[in-house]
């Protein structure tokens, strides 16, 4: 009779193990899928959140190696993996602690593996009489650079150039008072491609002033340029030697200026920029003009 009880005690007992792996397999699900993307820094990975999660843990694994892990007790459903390589492939998972104790079963499989291609980081835009000249930082393992540009106007990136293997360019294919955008895309030496920066750099361009003249007067030298599209005014600069330091003298809306603050017998040279609303600035005219006022 004891023994038959025993029997039965330790039958139960499996019974309950069973039922209670059941329930923690049914409790132990995984996070929801994760994604990941390029930022300017490395990998974003972000995930669903878990109800009656606590927190997160995050796993890696470098292309066929073994899972490692890269962070632990993340409250949140995202992070940024810094430590990447250009054209190493990673996988992610994450798991969940819950409030009831227990951990979660791992997110992700193989289809989520991911090659990390660097974006390109803009750095900056200058307008020039050239044109626009934009630099951007250089990605280490790249062979050469594609630039993409759209208008203000329209989102549309539009390959410009490609084969660009230096961190600047200026794009000489530009109307004065237009506003442009430019991003940049690194391809590596087997001919595939980085991660395009969505946002790219934005710059108005705008055309130096072509100088007409410089006219002395009795009382001052009247200096005169042609209109640009695009300004909302330009900005005088004169110097005292061919070649020498400007001085910026004043700024107007019109097309000419009046220099009453002149010496008998000196040659002044003078240069104008444009300015437009949002205060983006042109280069210098290509040429200055030069005129001597002579005292009455």
């Amino acid at each position: 009779m004891k023994e038959g009880i025993k029997k039965l005690i330790a039958v139960l007992g499996v019974l309950a193990a069973c039922v209670l792996c059941f329930v923690i397999v049914k409790l132990a699900k995984e996070p929801g899928e994760t994604s990941v993307s390029v930022s300017e820094n490395g990998i974003v990975v972000e995930w669903e959140e878990m109800s009656g999660a606590l927190s997160y843990n995050l796993y890696r694994k470098t292309g066929d190696g073994i899972w490692e892990s890269i962070a632990e007790n993340l409250t949140g459903t995202s992070f940024e993996d810094t430590d990447v390589t250009p054209q190493e492939t990673y996988v992610y998972s994450v798991q969940a602690y819950l409030t009831s104790g227990i951990k979660s079963a791992f997110s992700t499989g193989e289809e989520a593996a991911f090659v990390y291609a660097e974006m390109s980081v803009m750095d900056s835009e200058e307008n020039t009489t050239q044109g626009v000249y934009i630099t951007w930082e250089e990605v280490v393992s790249a062979a050469s650079y594609i630039i993409y540009r759209h208008t203000g106007d329209s989102g549309s990136w539009e390959e410009i150039a490609d084969s660009v293997v230096e961190t600047e360019y200026t794009d000489g294919d530009v109307a004065s008072g237009t506003e442009y955008y430019y991003t940049v895309m690194a391809v590596y030496e087997d001919g595939t491609e980085g991660t395009m920066n969505p946002e790219g750099i934005g710059a108005v361009y705008l055309s130096a002033p072509v100088m007409e003249g410089a006219e002395a007067d009795n009382n001052s030298i009247e200096v005169s340029w042609q209109e640009v599209d695009g300004a909302s005014g330009y900005i005088v600069y004169r110097s005292t030697e061919d070649g020498g330091k400007w001085e910026e003298l004043s700024e107007t809306e019109g097309t000419s200026y009046d220099d009453e603050d002149v010496e008998d017998g000196q040659e002044y040279f003078y240069a104008v920029k444009t300015v437009s609303d949002d205060g983006s600035e042109s280069a210098l005219s290509a040429e200055a003009v030069s005129g001597t006022w002579n005292k009455q």
